[in-house]
């Protein structure tokens, strides 16, 4: 019971941090879709030369470790970039966090883009149209991977749970461990759930 209580007590402190889990993966993909489009309407080019650049990086985004980015960007990055005098621009650990975890989408988004293009052109339209819940896998992925960012310091789910830990009672910390995977996976497989129902949808639509 006493577990219970100090759960419940500390529960709407790990919902921020879950809330912010969400908020870096969503970033991570905003940035990631958009260079990932970017690179996808690339590889159309009849330059040989751009298509080879643009399955290279294609190639290095979706392979290099995410771990890796993220203390390179860590160390690297200052904690606030001045462009122009007057103007200074923090760079906190959840932009940094944001901006490593979208290179997966990054990767994902250029090679499922230019495949999803090439079969709407063929006319392959259900073909093309499971880039869409394909990607919202892709984002249940960034959530999960999200729980690196405690690493560097981000204040998500991880991070507040070791918080949590340090301020109660070591005892408590596989119930707030389990609280927060419990968490994690009542989110994905929610939305999981609704993604097969989609994902069906669309293969019995007539588009």
């Amino acid at each position: 019971m006493e577990t219970l209580q100090t759960l419940f007590a500390w529960l709407p402190y790990l919902l921020g941090g879950f809330l912010k889990n969400i908020t870096i993966a969503l970033s991570a993909m905003a940035i990631g879709t958009v260079l990932g489009a970017t690179l996808a309407l690339l590889k159309f080019s009849k330059k040989k030369t751009v298509q080879v650049s643009v399955s290279a990086t294609t190639s290095f985004f979706r392979n290099v470790p995410t771990l890796v980015i993220l203390f390179y960007l860590a160390t690297l990055l200052p904690n606030q970039w001045t462009p122009i005098e007057g103007l200074t621009i923090p760079l906190t650990p959840t932009f940094k966090a944001s901006l490593a975890l979208a290179s997966s989408p990054l990767g994902f988004t250029a090679w499922n883009l230019y495949a999803a293009i090439e079969n709407w052109r063929k006319g392959d339209h259900h073909a093309a149209m499971l880039f869409i819940p394909n990607w919202i896998g892709a984002f249940l992925v960034t959530t999960l991977a999200s729980s690196v960012s405690s690493l560097v310091g981000v204040d998500e789910l991880v991070g507040r749970s070791n918080s949590v830990i340090n301020a109660t009672d070591p005892k408590y910390m596989i119930p707030v461990y389990l609280l927060a995977m419990g968490l994690f996976f009542a989110f994905c497989f929610s939305v999981s759930s609704l993604l097969a129902q989609f994902r069906r949808w669309i293969l019995r639509s007539r588009i």
